[in-house]
């Protein structure tokens, strides 16, 4: 709700998603796991919040350390890496689907 209230202050008045939604994607009935995006701005993360729900990020080791924001993030089931040494990075991608099971929300990357 909080992101949607930010966006609003910030013009975004009404979000139109064409086609489906990631989370209505998969055929059998369940949801998307992980969602690939652009990444322009901030508002991409408080966009996705508000279209697919509270979705999980890939997010560099600092930004837990940002107050309010780094709260926001442990929060949402964020992990987070240190972009120094990628080789770490798709293991954690992995890894987190395997032990997701329905449990964590859809997680979002951003390939930049």
């Amino acid at each position: 709700f909080f992101s949607r209230i930010v966006l609003f202050c910030f013009g975004f008045y009404t979000i139109d998603v064409i086609g489906k939604k990631p989370a209505q994607v998969a055929s059998n009935g369940e949801a998307a796991a992980v969602i690939v995006s652009n990444h322009v701005s901030w508002f991409d993360i408080l966009i996705h919040m508000v279209v697919n729900g509270m979705p999980s990020f890939i997010s560099k080791s600092g930004v837990k350390k940002l107050f309010g924001v780094g709260m926001a993030a442990r929060a949402m089931q964020c992990c987070f890496t240190d972009r120094t040494t990628r080789s770490g990075m798709s293991d954690l991608i992995v890894k987190r689907q395997q032990d997701a099971a329905g449990v964590y929300p859809p997680f979002v990357i951003f390939p930049e």
